[in-house]
């Protein structure tokens, strides 16, 4: 059974559908979107994340495979915060080339 077969367009409003499927890499740019990009703000970024919390062995054992919940919870939380952290900046323009010039006695940043 491919995807195809059993995709139905009202899934993509239900967590479970991203976990099982995408998996963390999913869930991951699920977080970005909803933080840094404009059409993100359909996702189901809440309920996606207390679904990820409920699968976190599976969604953590793509990094590293451990046996603790703990470890498996602070792995999950450690990517999400860094995708939610890498969207932010983007926003803030953190992530643009910035040109240093100077300007007679002064130092001036100009970003690009």
């Amino acid at each position: 059974m491919t995807l195809l077969e059993v995709f139905h367009w009202s899934q993509l409003l239900q967590p479970q559908f991203y976990i099982e499927h995408g998996g963390l890499w999913l869930l991951l740019f699920v977080v970005f979107a909803e933080t840094g990009l404009f059409f993100g703000f359909f996702l189901p970024g809440d309920s996606l994340l207390f679904v990820a919390g409920i699968y976190s062995m599976p969604l953590a054992s793509q990094i590293y495979v451990t046996q603790n919940e703990w470890l498996n919870l602070v792995i999950l939380f450690s990517f999400i915060s860094v995708a939610r952290c890498a969207a932010c900046m983007k926003d803030a323009g953190a992530l643009r080339p910035v040109i240093i010039t100077n300007v007679s006695k002064g130092v001036f940043l100009t970003a690009l």
